[in-house]
């Protein structure tokens, strides 16, 4: 993968010849971004980039400067200039320093593309050929393994169109067609240095996984397709030629979790799916995998769960989520309002020991009771504070947030920064979650307009219903919130072009917008002009 700088005084063009550049089409690779020739020369030393995209007008040193000195550390670096300037004299000097293209500002996608390619292509056929060939070759093994794993993937996720079957007859060519079973591996994110592995060998330690997994399978006469998830970077899958639940998939995954810990020191979570007999009901599989595997939150890594064990006649008659009794509940509201923070805290963490101390308790169990707590929480703040539109954010939030735990502590955490929350909204006097949050929303503005000032941030940062804020500022202030957000931040910025220098791409980020374009047409729908055109007629 070839290697490129790009060097421009201007942040917003930097990030602008960024974006239009496709670089995983064109197998490119950004290895940074410098301000300037001085910058730009040390950003060369440290990253040995094979093309540099430079301005020619900047501070410090000249883009023809800085050309000159970076060829003499390295001639073999292309360059394309990307100038705001049609002039020849500059042309002319930039080709004789060897510039492999002079493109205008502002530069279209295709040519950067275009010139682009073509190094590229010069690049290939220098004398570094055979080092690029052999990064090529090694880009097509890794697409082909690639290609392989979202194919099988987007099996699993639902997409058996024929194309997906066909591709997954020919991988498992060979193999037994009495039934499979989807297993589902999850590993903590690896830390590097890891037992010799450096922390550019991920794909090395996991290909020994995969390897071990295969190899485990073979010594119990077991067929499989192993691969890791297309788009979960720590979850591995194994499909089984197994078409019986229980006992002899349980035996097989354990065996490998066994290995994988002996040789690699790694512990890892197994969800067993039940069995299926066609490729066309592995999706299935899977996503019964996953919710068994889930089953971690509760008792822990090293272990196989299997999905068999959910539906079970037995587990389904013993299986309860521990009751919270009203006594439980009236405790939990007179702490809040108390503040209690620690008996708040002990009083959730025995709620989820009492339930991971059930052998037979599920992550559906703890989904269960940590959604019954969250409504409970809500349930109390409305209570408390007397307000029947106070409330929480969206429970989707949260349950989002449950499955991405990985134990039962992590519920408790979360739900005791809910608690926090709710003890903050009742000490606070009522006028809290009205009208006076209003002035303070209108003070913060003031002094920083500059940041990403919305509707879903007022509600996260004092816990209060967008819709609701809205129609309250509109009330108070006699206009929309964007409106006014908008107004304060063009007051700013008139301000800052009467009384500096600064260019109007550096006022637009000063006032809190990303791109100079979008502040100028936003300034010409309030102004009736462009900013440039406002400046000069305050200037004259």
């Amino acid at each position: 993968m070839l290697k490129v700088l790009i060097v421009d005084d201007e942040p917003i063009m930097r990030k602008g010849i960024f974006s239009k550049i496709d670089w995983e089409g064109l197998r490119l690779e950004c290895v940074g971004e410098a301000k300037d020739g001085t910058d730009a020369l040390e950003r060369i030393r440290e990253t040995r980039p094979n093309i540099v995209l430079t301005d020619i007008r900047m501070p410090e040193m000249d883009g023809l400067d800085f050309i000159s000195r970076a060829k003499n550390f390295d001639p073999e670096l292309r360059f394309v200039v990307i100038s705001g300037y049609d002039d020849f004299q500059y042309a002319r000097e930039a080709i004789r320093f060897g510039v492999s293209d002079y493109l205008l500002k502002p530069v279209t996608r295709d040519e950067l593309r275009n010139s682009l390619l073509k190094i590229c292509d010069e690049l290939l056929a220098q004398g570094n050929e055979r080092d690029f060939r052999t990064v090529l070759l090694k880009h097509y093994e890794a697409n082909i393994t690639a290609l392989r794993q979202r194919k099988l993937t987007r099996l699993l996720q639902g997409s058996a169109d024929a194309a997906a079957i066909a591709d997954f007859r020919v991988y498992w060519d060979g193999l037994s067609e009495s039934g499979y079973t989807v297993a589902v591996y999850r590993f903590e994110p690896i830390g590097f240095p890891h037992i010799g592995f450096s922390s550019d060998e991920e794909d090395l330690i996991w290909y020994c996984i995969q390897n071990i997994v295969e190899q485990s399978m073979r010594e119990m006469s077991q067929g499989c397709i192993v691969f890791r998830h297309g788009t979960l970077p720590d979850e591995l899958i194994a499909i089984i030629a197994c078409s019986q639940p229980g006992g002899m998939a349980i035996r097989q995954t354990q065996h490998t979790l066994g290995s994988i810990r002996k040789y690699l020191r790694l512990d890892a979570v197994v969800g067993l799916g039940y069995p299926v007999n066609t490729a066309e009901e592995l999706a299935a599989s899977y996503e019964q995998a996953v919710t068994a595997a889930r089953g971690a939150v509760l008792h822990g890594t090293g272990k196989v769960y299997p999905y068999s064990f959910l539906v079970s006649p037995d587990h389904k008659e013993q299986g309860g989520t521990p009751r919270i009794t009203g006594e439980q509940e009236r405790l939990l509201s007179i702490h809040l309002r108390e503040r209690n923070e620690a008996w708040v805290w002990h009083w959730l963490e025995q709620r989820y020991e009492e339930l991971s101390a059930l052998p037979d308790a599920t992550y559906i169990q703890f989904e269960r009771l940590s959604l019954h707590i969250y409504s409970l929480l809500n349930n109390i703040l409305r209570e408390l504070t007397g307000d029947g539109d106070a409330m929480l954010p969206e429970t989707g939030n949260f349950v989002s947030r449950l499955l991405s735990f990985r134990t039962w502590r992590d519920a408790v955490e979360a739900l005791m920064e809910t608690s926090r929350s709710v003890m903050r909204m009742i000490s606070e006097p009522k006028s809290a979650t009205g009208g006076d949050i209003v002035d303070e929303v209108k003070r913060y503005i003031g002094e920083f307009f500059n940041e990403n000032i919305t509707l879903s941030w007022v509600a996260e940062k004092y816990y209060i219903h967008p819709n609701y804020f809205s129609k309250l500022f509109k009330v108070k202030c006699g206009e929309n919130f964007n409106d006014y957000v908008t107004r304060i931040r063009l007051e700013k910025a008139v301000n800052l072009m009467v009384n500096s220098e600064l260019k109007l791409s550096e006022i637009a980020e000063m006032v809190g917008y990303d791109s100079a374009p979008y502040f100028s047409n936003v300034f010409r729908k309030v102004y009736g002009m462009s900013p440039s055109m406002y400046r000069e007629k305050l200037l004259i």
